[in-house]
């Protein structure tokens, strides 16, 4: 039984009593978390609720209704941002709106009362991460270390199947700002979570799932490097891993490498008892709980099923997988489960051995123009109305699902790929590998008509080249990512080349090369795609129209005779850093021509 996934956050940002100043970031903190936990791609979370400024007793009721009558396989998360306040006798409190300082006892949450509601849930699985101040120190005088003990400690209690995760230790203040004073609308230890958890990065081992530990050390890691002053503090008293979310970033691969070398050679005997004889290994492997392994071991079941030579063999093969399919023996990773539940037609795009995996590359072999495949998936098109340096057009935020994967040019269109078909370079920065630039719409698609000719001509069948649609390039652009950029929350210029003059919320100036650049001069997306963020504009299929009109499928609104204006994207090395966002728009009459346009292409194969 998977058991239900709950979530109770709580934050408090006012405070009634003088001695608790106010806070800025709490509500934040919990609305943004709660919106990873609800994100069926990150928490999938069943229950979420959220509190901002509600008084104790509310909240005391509901942490008490929050832990009571659960399944043992339940998942219980419990979040707290706010004032901590610790007495000399070393008991701990979470201070609300309506808390007074001399009396605490009676309109505080005492941490006795929560350890007690945790100890007594009969739920195995508990999550508790407290972004507060754990030090009596925190108020001057008032303050004492004698006797204190921190936050994980005073929350440990003495039952099993929980993680405490701590803002900081006894005698130190959670922090709302980095040492830099970088800007962040989070609470310093909640701003690392939040990244962790959006962009994958605290899945430590790469498995696709996040533990509430791995979440931790991520958190843990990114404070210590920014030299934060306080020292994230975590207690585990529980048995396996607790995952608390998904790795939105991460694609299950069926990579026939992972496999070991002795099973592989097994598999490509050409006896066939040998290859029989692999079909146990490979169930062993598919139940191991690997998941990347049990993908490359289940690609390689259906294979034998479907295409091994021995008639046996495809028996045993498919005898397996319809063991695998039944309830009650199933005992695979959930991602295989899923696999072993699509119809064969379904399957097809894993099955085959030849093809394509996200970062896969095809070299078109006329022009040497290189390609990398973007797997289908879903994404949040646009930009929310908090990120920085963003346009109305940029809304309403909305749900744009590819259901086929796509090959997008792993450069720009370079001069020289331009004038092996064009015969000619109209760019003004001249150099074969930097991107052909002064190119107007119009002239990408007199290029794509010349390259289809061209390429098309003797192959079968033919691949088709042309424009990526809008919703195409900032899918490919943001690479599974949901910050302004597909490298985080800011950019600098040894990641792309844009106007260094500028900066993005906490970056730096950086270098204005007053140039274009060499494509692939900078590091590539989590996509294996070069140069999405500056160097030139590139060109979109689309006719420019609000969000409300465009398409949710992720084709190209609009038709390439309409006569309206037209999408680019990107940013350029002329601009400053807003423009190069992953959502930024820019429409121009499909005749104009600049030093800084250029485009990418699209092939269908």
């Amino acid at each position: 039984m998977a058991g239900t996934r709950c979530a109770l956050l709580i934050g408090n940002n006012a405070y009634c009593d003088a001695e608790f100043p106010p806070l800025t970031k709490p509500a934040r903190d919990v609305a943004d978390f709660a919106a990873l936990l609800r994100d069926p791609r990150i928490g999938a979370f069943d229950e979420v609720t959220e509190y901002v400024d509600r008084s104790w007793h509310e909240v005391q009721r509901d942490i008490s209704r929050f832990f009571r009558q659960r399944h043992k396989d339940d998942l219980l998360l419990l979040y707290f941002s706010g004032h901590g306040y610790r007495e000399l006798s070393g008991e701990f409190y979470l201070v609300f709106d309506d808390t007074t300082f001399d009396d605490l006892d009676a309109s505080a949450i005492s941490a006795h009362f929560v350890r007690k509601q945790i100890d007594r849930s009969g739920a195995e699985r508990k999550v508790v991460i407290l972004d507060c101040c754990h030090s009596a120190a925190f108020f001057g005088e008032k303050g004492t270390n004698s006797g204190a003990e921190d936050a994980v400690s005073a929350f440990e209690g003495n039952g099993s199947g929980k993680i405490i995760l701590a803002a900081s230790h006894a005698l130190q203040k959670a922090q709302e700002k980095t040492p830099d004073d970088m800007a962040t609308p989070y609470s310093l230890f909640t701003h690392f979570l939040i990244e962790g958890l959006r962009t994958g990065r605290a899945d430590l081992d790469e498995d696709g799932k996040i533990g509430a530990e791995e979440l931790f050390e991520f958190a843990s890691a990114e404070m210590q490097a920014i030299h934060a002053a306080q020292t994230p503090k975590k207690f585990v008293a529980a048995h396996g891993e607790i995952v608390v979310a998904k790795n939105p970033c991460w694609i299950p691969r069926s990579d026939r490498s992972l496999l070991p070398r002795w099973l592989l050679n097994r598999l490509d005997e050409d006896d066939s008892s040998d290859r029989f004889r692999a079909i146990d290994d490979l169930v062993s492997i598919i139940q191991r709980h690997d998941e990347r392994c049990a993908m490359a071991a289940l690609t390689e079941l259906r294979r034998l099923s479907l295409e091994d030579r021995a008639p046996r063999v495809r028996r045993a093969a498919e005898g397996a997988l319809e063991e695998l399919d039944e309830p009650e023996s199933r005992d695979v990773p959930h991602v295989v489960e899923e696999i072993i539940e699509l119809r064969d037609d379904e399957y097809e795009l894993i099955e085959e051995s030849n093809e394509p995996s996200a970062g896969d590359l095809w070299r078109e072999p006329v022009t040497g123009m290189e390609f990398v495949y973007i797997p289908a998936g879903q994404f949040m098109m646009g930009s929310p109305e908090s990120e920085e340096g963003r346009y109305d057009d940029e809304s309403p935020l909305h749900k744009v699902s590819l259901a086929e994967g796509f090959w997008m040019g792993k450069y720009p269109v370079t001069q020289a790929e331009w004038q092996k078909i064009m015969g000619n370079n109209p760019s003004h920065f001249k150099g074969e590998r930097r991107p052909v630039e002064t190119v107007s719409w119009n002239d990408a698609q007199e290029f794509l008509q010349k390259l289809n000719a061209t390429v098309g001509a003797g192959s079968e069948p033919a691949p088709t080249f042309r424009l990526p649609s809008e919703a195409e390039w900032e899918y490919a652009c943001r690479a599974g990512t949901t910050t302004p950029f597909s490298f985080g929350e800011t950019i600098s210029t040894d990641q792309a080349n844009y106007n260094g003059n500028y900066i993005y919320g906490s970056g730096k100036k950086g270098v204005y090369r007053e140039q274009t650049t060499d494509v692939g001069s900078f590091p590539p997306n989590a996509f294996g795609v070069y140069d999405m963020h500056g160097n030139v504009w590139e060109w979109c299929q689309d006719s420019y129209a609000s969000y409300s009109e465009t398409p949710t499928d992720g084709s190209a609104y609009g038709s390439l005779g309409d006569g309206k204006t037209k999408l680019l994207r990107g940013g350029s090395w002329l601009n400053q850093p807003s423009y190069a966002r992953s959502a930024a728009r820019l429409r121009l009459e499909p005749g104009f021509q600049d030093f800084y346009f250029g485009f990418r292409v699209v092939v269908v194969r």
